[in-house]
């Protein structure tokens, strides 16, 4: 029988920033079925991205669903990020149609890992700027994404992994 006790710490509320990265950035994710616990190898020169949102603004959601084939786990990370900005908006549209990583730390401490290499979270933004002068101004950010495996903590990146490419083959090499 397995038991969950009662949490007598502290238990804070609360993400900022999240982390992310673009899936094809990403060397390998290898986890745990027993600890759902994950490490990952960057490729060579890649690091992980941060986007700081509002503060207050950053809310996880995650649900699971019985369906035919078992279960899924449908998550959504929305945010609010400030100022109608163009380095803001240009990196938004880097991020359209793009599979992403998601790395996020709690004011716990506890880290996850949301989405894949095989399938990663999608991006969906919105640019609100209200009639109000004292009302918000920037972007509502939303990843999302459904998977037969609920999202992994995370146990490390291995940033010393060197990738030596295979040796040219020789030949002609033109068309």
């Amino acid at each position: 029988m397995e038991n969950i006790f009662v949490h007598e710490g502290i238990n804070f509320g609360g993400v900022n920033p999240i982390y992310w990265i673009f899936k094809e950035d990403l060397l390998s994710l290898v986890y745990s079925k027993n600890t759902w616990t994950a490490t990952v190898a960057l490729g060579l020169g890649r690091s992980w991205n941060t986007l700081y949102a509002t503060a207050e603004t950053i809310q996880i959601e995650g649900e699971e669903q019985e369906t035919t084939s078992g279960t899924k786990y449908v998550y959504k990370i929305s945010m609010q990020v400030p100022k109608d900005r163009p380095s803001v908006e240009l990196l938004l549209r880097k991020m359209n149609q793009r599979g992403i990583i998601v790395l996020t730390k709690d004011k716990n401490g506890t880290m996850r890992i949301f989405g894949t290499p095989d399938c990663p979270m999608k991006k969906a933004s919105k640019l609100l700027i209200p009639k109000e002068p004292e009302g918000y101004n920037g972007y509502q950010i939303t990843f999302q994404g459904e998977f037969s495996q609920p999202a992994l903590f995370y146990g490390g990146t291995a940033n010393s992994i060197i990738v030596t490419p295979p040796p040219d083959p020789g030949g002609d090499s033109t068309l």
